[in-house]
């Protein structure tokens, strides 16, 4: 597929490269964002992950797709309080809408996290306006979208965020469309009505009113939040996007799965000896997956019930003499080395 001409003034995605799974181990078979982008601005080898900005348009479509919030999209949408009550207004670039606040390249590129920064921020009031998406190249199904699928869908990520903030007994968030006609000179009259909290009406008219905007702030340093971590609840059965799961019967104890998890999602306690498993650190980036070579663990979607931890037991290798653990009830007797490589293989005569 060729190339998107660049509109003018779109801003490329901006990219944490210390956040991508491929970073941490080669091994990753993570490749949302190479899947999600529609002009095939993506590039993932053998080598690297690369961009070519030549053939990015800045849709944001990748954003919202990588597991790690490695990715950044410059556009977002642009708040505003209104009458004590916090809004969000941003409106697609195919929808012809001329540019001014809120102006995206896409909408689809609204995904869980930016909802649920929004939903965390108290903004309860969505007005957004889109063009035709069944007829958006945006939305073409393209190769590697899993059978014509998209990668991302605003609708479903609304009723992801809506689904938390019910679980938390909160209000849902409301979406308002307008047509491309309506939506500027609304954001305009809303943007006028801004009271920012603390709002004091002399300073008020000592503004530009172009300075009134509030801008989602940008994703904080460090390891990516979940959904769930700015949405936190106290109920017990709160409902989580996404969960790992350790089959014990399959484990081997190897601890792969803990040393490479970035988010700290599967850690090892020492007393009592367990793997612990914290499904609201949880990113679903599936590196945990893809290097459990028995295949004991996977990502559960939508639980209310994740699993807590797994026990182990301590036991000596008779081979090497070396400690390791396993889950408590295993049969396997031998160190995580010495099962990958056989000693008796390398052994040889040295006194007759």
């Amino acid at each position: 597929m060729a190339g998107a001409a660049q509109p003018e003034g779109a801003a490329l995605p901006r990219v944490d490269g210390g956040r991508c799974v491929h970073a941490f181990t080669e091994g990753a078979s993570c490749r949302a964002c190479v899947d999600a982008c529609p002009w095939g601005a993506w590039v993932l080898d053998d080598e690297q992950l690369g961009g070519d900005p030549e053939r990015c348009d800045g849709c944001g479509l990748c954003a919202p797709a990588c597991p790690q919030q490695a990715i950044e999209v410059l556009a977002r949408p642009v708040r505003y309080r209104v009458q004590g009550r916090e809004q969000a207004w941003a409106a697609c670039r195919p929808s012809g809408v001329p540019g001014g606040p809120g102006l995206l390249g896409c909408l689809h590129a609204l995904g869980v996290d930016t909802l649920a920064h929004l939903a965390a921020e108290g903004v309860g009031q969505l007005f957004l306006s889109r063009g035709d998406c069944d007829r958006c190249l945006y939305r073409r199904p393209v190769k590697g979208w899993g059978g014509g699928g998209r990668p991302a869908e605003f609708d479903s990520a609304l009723a992801q965020v809506n689904a938390l903030l019910g679980d938390q007994g909160r209000a849902s968030m409301s979406v308002t469309w307008l047509s491309p006609e309506v939506w500027p000179r609304a954001r305009d009259a809303a943007a006028a009505l801004h009271r920012p909290p603390g709002f004091d009406r002399r300073a008020f008219f000592r503004r530009a009113l172009g300075e009134v905007g509030t801008r989602l702030d940008s994703a904080p340093e460090g390891s990516p939040r979940t959904a769930r971590q700015r949405l936190p609840s106290d109920r017990g059965d709160r409902l989580r996007p996404q969960a790992p799961r350790i089959d014990a019967r399959d484990c081997d104890g190897c601890d792969a799965c803990q040393r490479l998890c970035p988010t700290g999602a599967i850690v090892f306690r020492a007393e009592p000896a367990a793997y612990v498993l914290e499904a609201d650190a949880c990113s679903g980036c599936g590196l945990c997956v893809d290097h459990c070579v028995p295949g004991a663990i996977r990502v559960e979607r939508g639980t209310r019930r994740p699993q807590e931890e797994v026990a182990l037991d301590s036991a000596r290798c008779p081979l090497c003499g070396m400690g390791f653990h396993v889950p408590a009830g295993s049969r396997i007797d031998r160190c995580p080395t010495c099962r990958a490589r056989p000693h008796a293989s390398r052994l040889f005569q040295v006194f007759d």
